[in-house]
């Protein structure tokens, strides 16, 4: 016999005496668990509904899922030489247009942070895009008025960019 954690049921062995109060004891300790979730079992959750602990009632009840807002958009602007800086703390959502080939370097990147930047080719197109100190992972298409989305992580001192899609137009 053994207590399982963290619901504190217990195992019951071949053979072992009075395993039927262990079987029952078991039972009201699933049915107290049961309790904590009654929207679950009454109908008033409905499809696509996530649970969320409320703390007034001391239960998990059904919630419509948390929609948040969407990041603000922080603009950036190719300057008079070939690098571009990125400032991470601005915002976690960066949009660029090309108009020149340029170099991204990025500061105040912290560790675990995720930021999305988006860059758009004008209309002459084959500007080149790099990162100091990090390499581009996926397809990156230069034609005029081709937009790349880029994902862009730090991970201890290294700093991620992927490419999640080129869209045209």
């Amino acid at each position: 016999m053994s207590i399982l954690s963290p619901t504190k049921i217990e195992t019951v062995d071949y053979g072992q005496q009075y395993w039927n109060h262990i079987f029952n004891t078991n039972a009201q300790k699933v049915n107290k668990y049961f309790e904590y979730m009654t929207g679950l079992w009454d109908n008033t959750a409905t499809e696509g509904q996530t649970i969320i602990w409320n703390n007034t009632t001391q239960k998990w009840v059904p919630s419509a899922f948390p929609v948040l807002p969407p990041p603000a958009t922080q603009v950036v602007t190719i300057g008079a030489s070939t690098t571009t800086t990125v400032n991470c703390q601005a915002a976690r959502f960066f949009t660029l247009d090309l108009t020149k080939s340029t170099e991204i370097a990025f500061s105040n990147f912290n560790d675990g942070v995720t930021i999305n930047l988006i860059v758009k080719q004008d209309a002459t197109g084959d500007w080149d895009v790099t990162f100091s100190e990090s390499s581009v992972v996926g397809t990156v298409i230069t034609t005029a008025n081709t937009t790349t989305w880029y994902r862009c992580y730090k991970i201890g001192v290294a700093v991620f960019v992927e490419v999640v899609g080129n869209f045209a137009g």
